[in-house]
Formats: C-alpha cells, sequence, structure tokens
C-alpha cells in the first residue's frame, strides 16, 4: 500500500472527521489525480496512460477511487442513490453546504479535480451524476458557487480529457 507525503494510508485519510478534510489541503491530489501536475502538492502522484489503463481495467481499482467518491459526497453534503444518482442528503445539506456552498471557495477546485479525475480514471457516470446534482442544488438553493466555478466543473465533467478544465 502507497502512503502519500506525509506517510499516511488512503483509509486513514477516508476516516478523517469533516473538519480535518476542510482545513487539510494536501490530501484531494492523492485521492483524486489529474494527468497534470499540482500547482499545489507536488509530490502528489500524476495520472500517465499507463495508470489510466490500469484504472479503466481493473474493477478492484476502480471501487477504491468509488470508496472516495464516495466519502467527499457525504463531505458535501450529497449522497448516491440505488440507481446511481447523486441527491441532496436532505440530513446533512445544510451543516456541509455551509462550510462551501457560496461564491468562492477552495472546495470548488477540489470538486473539478474530483469530476476531472473520475472521468479520467473510468467512473464517468459518477462524474456526470455529481456534476447533475450540483446543477440540481443550484436550481433549488440559488446562491452558491458562481458561474466560474461551473464553468470549470461543467469543463471537467464534458470536455475530451486531454484537455484540463483551465485550458483555453
Amino acid at each position: 500500500m502507497t502512503r502519500d507525503s506525509r506517510g499516511r494510508m488512503l483509509t486513514e485519510i477516508l476516516a478523517f472527521p469533516d473538519n480535518t478534510l476542510e482545513y487539510l489541503h494536501d490530501w484531494v491530489q492523492w485521492l483524486f489525480p489529474l494527468p497534470e501536475t499540482s500547482p499545489f502538492n507536488s509530490g502528489a502522484p500524476v495520472i500517465d496512460f499507463a495508470t489510466a489503463c490500469a484504472f479503466r481495467r481493473s474493477a478492484a481499482l476502480r471501487a477504491e477511487l468509488r470508496h472516495s467518491f464516495l466519502r467527499m459526497l457525504a463531505f458535501y453534503g450529497f449522497r448516491e442513490d440505488r440507481e446511481g444518482v447523486v441527491r441532496i442528503d436532505a440530513l446533512r445539506w445544510y451543516r456541509q453546504a455551509a462550510n462551501w456552498w457560496m461564491s468562492m471557495d477552495h472546495n470548488h477546485l477540489r470538486i473539478t479535480r474530483i469530476i476531472r479525475c473520475l472521468r479520467v480514471l473510468g467512473l464517468e457516470k459518477e462524474a456526470e451524476a455529481f456534476f447533475e446534482a450540483l446543477r440540481r442544488a443550484s436550481g433549488r438553493y440559488g446562491s452558491g458557487p458562481g458561474a466560474r466555478s461551473f464553468m470549470f466543473w461543467e469543463r471537467a465533467a464534458t470536455r475530451p480529457l486531454v484537455l484540463a478544465p483551465e485550458e483555453e
């Protein structure tokens, strides 16, 4: 099992309480790596073609990534139903959304990363379901993440994977 640059295992990071996930900023790049080096955590893994192919071939690897995704859904106040639809978790939404459902927040960058990572590593349906849940939440709760955040989320969810969301 691989440890992150601070010696933590995936299971340890996933067990962090929500307030730890909120205030630490060096874990998301390990749970949701991208093909580009992170400007915030240069020691985090970078997905190469062989890694992307391995995830797409391995149900076990995708299951581990999915486990991380489900943890983050709970962190943001969402849940996945039996049909794979991501929904607002009415019991958690208001408490969780208070941390990130605003016009500008570092969690918006995390969400972009999560959506793109899911797509790159073979969990396209989950990425699409998360993006659609964010759109529904915007329609339901109005004020929150701005148009710029939604633009990046949409790019992460829909653009060709060779293009990073920030590329013009």
